[in-house]
């Protein structure tokens, strides 16, 4: 088993003028990525929050130490979006209509 822990950053989405931190938008291995991320999710459209935060790499497995949930690094949630439609898209193309209409979509 190899098992790593690593230094990333994680920018979120700031909801009002106490600097809340709203959803996280990705988590980076780099600064200048998350800070690219910040710009425009900020209160009024500016510059959201950017937190260093620590993860353990499992087997290629990536977990924030806060957190049981896997994550992926480098992704923006934007990203992660799409890329989620689009396995979404492969997987109903290959169902018959039946199978569409059973699961109503």
């Amino acid at each position: 088993m190899n098992v790593v822990i690593k230094k990333v950053y994680a920018a979120y989405e700031t909801v009002d003028e106490y600097s809340r931190l709203g959803s996280r938008r990705g988590i980076f291995t780099t600064r200048d990525r998350a800070d690219k991320e910040a710009i425009g999710i900020g209160w009024y459209g500016g510059t959201g929050t950017v937190m260093t935060k620590n993860v353990i790499i499992v087997d290629d497995v990536v977990y924030l130490l806060e957190s049981p949930t896997p994550v992926e690094l480098d992704v923006s949630s934007e990203e992660a979006k799409v890329a989620r439609e689009k396995i979404k898209a492969s997987a109903l193309a290959k169902l018959s209509a039946e199978e569409r209409r059973v699961l109503g979509v």
